[in-house]
């Protein structure tokens, strides 16, 4: 439903610590949080999103662990995404622009080309979802691994290294249980992952959101 906003419980919610998919050397690569809303849609205009529901609503910082409830009676709850934690604030993304997720990938079938350096230092049996060339020249990879009940969405970063190869310099869990529905920037460094993530009678739609820090710069030599 797009509804009319509901009340809003201003906050800033800080970042808890997350635990990556793999150890990388420097981690540039961080969780924000996100939104899950039942029979949901959302709209986005840079980093302002709104999800509209008719059901329940729930946020959670850094890791998907902790949800909390927003509302369970429905309507339009504003955020703006940082960095540094999900926003609540006033004003909504308007409901013309809110959507459902299109092209969700229920069987894991989305298998795309990566490059057989970054393809060697991922998990065996992956499937790439989404390859993304930084301005700076990092890569940002979305892909699935198998899991015990169905896939993990996962999320590494990578930057060049010696040798045209590239280096693991971070790496973030995004859904364990959930459909990839697609990866969108919505700033320079802030990436959002959309989920469909269907259990029994309810069907919620998510968006996982990740910080991109600035690149290192290398230590200047004497």
């Amino acid at each position: 439903m797009k509804g009319s906003v509901a009340s809003a419980i201003i906050a800033i919610l800080t970042i808890t610590g997350a635990t990556p998919a793999q150890t990388p050397k420097a981690k540039q690569l961080t969780a924000i949080g996100g939104i899950s809303a039942e029979n949901g849609e959302f709209a986005f205009i840079g980093n302002r999103v709104t999800a509209y529901s008719d059901k329940d609503i729930f946020i959670w910082q850094g890791t998907n662990s902790g949800r909390e409830l927003v509302t369970a009676g429905g309507g339009a709850i504003p955020f703006e995404i940082r960095e540094t934690g999900l926003v609540n604030v006033t004003g909504n993304v308007s409901s013309a622009l809110a959507h459902e997720f299109q092209l969700c990938d229920s069987f894991d079938q989305i298998s795309r080309w990566i490059d057989d350096d970054i393809r060697a230092a991922l998990p065996a049996g992956l499937k790439v979802k989404a390859r993304e060339e930084l301005i700076d020249g990092r890569v940002l990879v979305a892909y699935s691994k198998p899991g015990a009940d169905h896939y993990l969405l996962m999320l590494s970063l990578f930057e060049s290294a010696a040798n045209n190869r590239y280096a693991l310099v971070g790496a973030e869990t995004a859904s364990e249980y959930g459909d990839y529905c697609g990866m969108q920037a919505l700033t320079k460094g802030i990436r959002a992952v959309l989920v469909d993530a269907p259990g029994g009678s309810s069907d919620f739609s998510a968006v996982y959101f990740f910080a991109i820090q600035p690149k290192k710069k290398a230590a200047n030599h004497r």
